[in-house]
């Protein structure tokens, strides 16, 4: 009998692309990330750009803000 081993966690490909998912909504609007940094009150931009490279994490809480701000539902940014 041959047993499968599951993927570790940090190879699925399956993981959302929440920055991703966070620029195409901030395009789609119309907003700078200097315009959404502001609505979220970030004191600078960066925060958005390293949110959208997946080098930030994001709080529940930005991204329920994001959400509102782009008028798209929560699961949006989880790709369902």
């Amino acid at each position: 009998m041959k047993i499968e081993r599951l993927p570790n966690r940090d190879s699925v490909a399956a993981k959302p692309d929440i920055g991703a998912r966070v620029r195409q909504a901030r395009n789609e609007c119309g907003l700078s990330q200097t315009e959404l940094a502001n609505e979220l009150g970030f004191e600078s931009p960066t925060a958005i750009s390293l949110i959208e490279s997946n080098s930030r994490n994001i709080s529940a809480q930005k991204l329920y803000q994001i959400a509102h701000i782009t008028n798209l539902p929560i699961a949006f940014f989880f790709g369902v």
